[in-house]
């Protein structure tokens, strides 16, 4: 395996076995309630199968918990965020069963596309927005 071309026998059954540990993450039970959710992205280079990388948006939905533990409830690699993009994650997670989420912690440069969003989906929760970082992608 090392220093040697990749098998690609191998490589086909690591990615199959790989894309059911995926989906069975994304199936996983959450918790209905959470204090705070983060709603975030950040952009990455992702190898292409021939050629450089290219650039990709992971989107991110962090939930907090009461007692202060997170669990990372979405994960998401797309082209570019957009205000369908947030409503389907949210969506996600209604359907998941979260019913309940008091505040959803987003970046000031989303705020536009995500309160409403986010409004539709969870409308009792609480809009608060993150300071921009002095250095984002």
């Amino acid at each position: 395996v090392y220093g040697g071309p990749p098998c690609p026998a191998l490589l086909a059954a690591v990615e199959s076995q790989v894309q059911i540990e995926i989906k069975q993450w994304q199936a996983r039970p959450i918790k209905p309630s959470y204090e705070k959710i983060l709603l975030d992205g950040f952009q990455t280079g992702i190898p292409a199968d021939h050629g450089p990388k290219s650039l990709k948006r992971m989107i991110l939905v962090l939930g907090i918990s009461a007692d202060g533990s997170m669990d990372i409830l979405e994960m998401l690699a797309c082209r570019a965020e957009s205000a369908e993009l947030w409503r389907l994650l949210l969506d996600r997670l209604r359907l998941r069963g979260v019913t309940d989420i008091r505040t959803i912690l987003m970046p000031e440069k989303e705020l536009g596309r995500l309160s409403e969003s986010a409004r539709e989906c969870f409308p009792e929760a609480a809009l608060q927005k993150l300071p921009a970082p002095l250095i984002r992608d």
